[in-house]
């Protein structure tokens, strides 16, 4: 965030998602967050990342969760 970038500000924030089978985050929510400056930031972003199609092991596209950490340090 703009904010943290002028004060310096460095954190972390541990996001879970659900990726569906079109590649897109089904939803995403905060587990953890070193700062809440970096939350809404942070859920607006993954909202827009696309996956690579997550298939099980017979090929077939499922929906995955996926945990992540986004580190913020600048």
């Amino acid at each position: 965030p703009p904010m943290a970038l002028r004060l310096g500000i460095r954190g972390k924030v541990d996001v879970e998602m659900v990726v569906d089978e079109n590649c897109a985050v089904e939803s995403a929510r905060i587990i953890t967050s070193s700062d809440r400056m970096f939350d809404e930031p942070v859920l607006k972003a993954v909202r827009t990342w696309r996956f690579t199609p997550p298939v099980n092991r017979s090929g077939q596209k499922v929906a995955v969760y996926y945990l992540k950490t986004i580190t913020f340090d600048f």
